[in-house]
């Protein structure tokens, strides 16, 4: 029944959430020598609103663009400054979302994604395996935020052998003209295949943008938190460490590879900890879809005997725009 429930609500979100415009691909040239891929969405009032693949809703001032490499359907003329190029090299993109540029009443002005993922067997062996995500973030000048959430169940021979879901959350505080900011975090996470029943991780602490680029992202955090376990055999508060390194390469304008992995050394019993990555190659197949292949695997040193210290999964996707 959780199976068919976590489907019903993916697919009524996705009716909510959907009401994308299909725009041409366009490229544009900044002033710095940077090439950004996507959509221009519209000009008005000597800025340009353009839909990047990585950064999300873009609103770029018109001095701020060298040229324009090719122009959508509708022949949107971009006016080049010349008298105004020279002294600008911004250190952080203006990064600003539009209201217009991202229609819908859940998280507007977000970039919304959902993922779904199902196989099966039925014949000398039978098996089921589901896998859908909903993820969501945006980008302004001054904050970032992220937001996911996944289900996933597999099923052999009419017995459960994974049921499990999580939530996360994370919030970045910018600091203007510099790569260092600040951070909050949490995350719940559900599972009938742990020795407990829910978990929940809050965090927060101070990261930096090592290296931020159009084909290139390489991000870093570090902070302290608290973990609580429910229905297990130790529901005590822990308090934890979190070391953190992010980066997502884009290969061309149709593959992407990211990468997270995240540390939580326990404070209170140095010898333990738990890590959790996930790697991600993401094909984009047309302007709203995605094919995704995700592998993940969280370690954790302090579990009974009788349970993994790896809890290793993979999934393949189609992921929409929404």
């Amino acid at each position: 029944m959780k199976i068919y429930l976590v489907i019903v609500l993916s697919m009524l979100l996705s009716m909510v959430l959907s009401s994308q415009v299909a725009l041409a691909s366009t490229a544009i040239t900044l002033i710095n020598g940077d090439t950004l891929q996507g959509n221009i969405i519209k000009q008005e009032n000597g800025t340009v609103t353009f839909r990047h693949s990585v950064l999300g809703e873009l609103l770029l001032q018109d001095d701020q663009i060298a040229k324009p490499a090719s122009l959508n359907a509708d022949n949107i003329d971009i006016t080049e400054s010349q008298d105004k190029k020279a002294n600008v090299a911004p250190q952080r993109i203006a990064v600003e979302t539009t209201r217009e540029a991202s229609p819908g009443w859940l998280l507007p002005n977000w970039q919304r994604q959902l993922d779904i993922g199902v196989s099966g067997a039925d014949g000398n062996s039978q098996s089921q395996n589901i896998h859908t995500a909903l993820n969501a973030k945006t980008e302004s000048s001054d904050r970032r935020w992220s937001i996911q959430a996944a289900y996933d169940s597999s099923e052999e021979g009419g017995n459960k052998s994974r049921d499990e879901f999580f939530t996360q959350a994370n919030r970045d505080w910018l600091i203007p003209d510099s790569p260092y900011f600040y951070f909050s975090s949490g995350r719940f996470d559900w599972d009938d295949f742990q020795d407990w029943d829910y978990r929940l991780n809050l965090a927060g602490g101070v990261g930096k943008d090592f290296i931020q680029r159009q084909d290139w992202t390489l991000r870093g955090k570090t902070g302290l938190g608290l973990n609580r376990e429910f229905g297990g055999e130790d529901d005590s508060i822990s308090p934890e460490g979190l070391i953190e390194l992010a980066s997502a390469w884009q290969l061309s304008d149709d593959h992407k590879i990211e990468l997270i992995t995240t540390f939580y050394p326990q404070l209170d019993e140095l010898k333990e900890f738990r890590n959790i990555t996930s790697l991600a190659w993401v094909n984009k197949l047309n302007g709203a879809m995605r094919l995704k292949v995700e592998l993940t695997n969280e370690h954790d040193t302090d579990v009974p005997d009788e349970v993994k210290k790896n809890d290793f999964k993979y999934a393949t996707s189609l992921s929409w725009d929404l």
